[in-house]
């Protein structure tokens, strides 16, 4: 993984990926697991942030993913809605079934991490987790699966809490 310290891509000193010139900065570059045909394989995933919102951009060998969105994890929800289709898997946390980014996490750091939600729901706030950190392919869900596991993590939640 590369990372560029916002001293190193603008001007602008922001450290929650705003380039406030206008112009895309790379934010990072990784290689991230992928399985593709049955085969798993390594893609060049990059971040980065353009005005207030963030770019990801998946290489495969033949074509190349391009998507932007409000924040990090829904940029990869939209990057996975067009890759689950096609049986393509990309093994980062936020592509988990039970990873989240909560309104909070999306407005204030642009949902660089995300929690890993439990059912049931332990005391106290789930665990926080960068967003875009590697994790086993065969871990990871599509985004119906993931819609599921929030509808029924909400549905716990409002059971364990009066008037909730």
């Amino acid at each position: 993984m590369v990372s560029m310290g916002p001293a190193a891509c603008d001007s602008s000193g922001d450290s929650n990926g705003v380039n406030w010139a206008g112009g895309p900065r790379v934010d990072e570059e990784r290689a991230v697991p992928i399985v593709f045909n049955g085969r798993e394989q390594t893609w060049p995933l990059v971040l980065a942030g353009v005005g207030r919102d963030w770019r990801l951009t998946l290489a495969g060998p033949e074509r190349t993913w391009d998507v932007t969105a409000s924040d990090i994890f829904e940029a990869l929800r939209v990057l996975r809605g067009q890759l689950d289709p096609l049986g393509i898997r990309i093994g980062v946390v936020g592509a988990l079934p039970h990873a989240w980014a909560s309104g909070m996490l999306r407005d204030m750091v642009g949902a660089r991490r995300c929690y890993l939600l439990t059912i049931p729901q332990p005391p106290g706030r789930p665990p926080l987790v960068a967003t875009l950190s590697p994790v086993p392919v065969d871990q990871v869900g599509t985004v119906a699966e993931q819609d599921e596991f929030q509808t029924r993590w909400r549905a716990d939640r409002a059971r364990g809490r009066p008037g909730a």
